[in-house]
């Protein structure tokens, strides 16, 4: 089970503001982030920027616990697959031991990870226990292996504006054929949690799938498909199942 870059570093910051007097002693606080790769589901560009965000966000609401804590970003760019990441730990390793030379206090070192960076934690993060929400409310898994909070949370966003009537744009990702299962079962998933909510036909739904792989084929009968089966003529609202 993967946790969001939002859900680490909110853990990361609620630990470091209940230390107090730990965090006094240490003087800086040095929050350390590695990145290697840009992957799209766990690289720089994929996840730093809620880092970046959450950081500034926190620090305004811990603003006494915080102040004394800098971020620091370790990139190593340019690789995809796992394995190639994994053989840049050498440099990795180099640009942490120097950026480490030059703090001082204490610091902490997180990171998006990947699938090898996972397995020492497998005996308990597989864990089916931490989907339960209300005893582990700030547990959240990384999108692809989280599939139900995905859906949930779309739900609740069409249930708190009254959309009722969703069409579902399903990439087949035929270029890319180790994600192409995570999306769409994304897809499938939220597509089966309305379904299973659909007293009264409360939800109008439609699936078009399509594959962005056939650059013969443009996307735009597909968005007026769409449109055309929305209450308003003038706005479209899309849910990407696909990152």
């Amino acid at each position: 089970m993967y946790l969001s870059a939002e859900s680490l570093t909110i853990l990361m910051v609620h630990l470091i503001a209940h230390w107090g007097k730990l965090c006094s002693a240490f003087g800086d606080v040095n929050i350390v982030v590695i990145a290697i790769g840009d992957n799209p589901i766990y690289g720089f560009y994929a996840q730093i920027p809620m880092y970046d965000v959450t950081m500034e966000r926190l620090q305004k609401k811990y603003p006494v616990a915080l102040s004394n804590a800098t971020m620091h970003v370790i990139h190593e760019p340019g690789q995809i697959i796992c394995p190639d990441a994994a053989a840049m730990m050498y440099n990795v390793a180099g640009k942490l031991h120097s950026l480490m030379h030059n703090l001082t206090g204490l610091t902490v070192i997180i990171s998006p990870g990947c699938s090898l960076e996972v397995i020492a934690l497998g005996d308990f993060a597989r864990d089916q226990a931490l989907t339960d929400k209300r005893r582990f409310p700030t547990v959240i898994a990384y999108g692809p292996p989280d599939h139900p909070s995905l859906a949930l949370a779309g739900k609740r966003l069409l249930d708190k504006f009254a959309w009722t009537t969703v069409t579902f744009l399903c990439d087949q990702l035929t270029q890319y054929p180790a994600l192409a299962g995570f999306y769409q079962t994304a897809c499938r998933n939220f597509r089966q949690m309305l379904d299973s909510d659909n007293a009264g036909n409360k939800y109008i739904l439609y699936t078009l799938s399509f594959d962005s792989n056939n650059t013969r084929r443009t996307l735009s009968d597909l968005l007026q498909k769409s449109k055309s089966r929305c209450r308003s003529k003038t706005d479209l609202f899309l849910i990407a199942a696909r990152g």
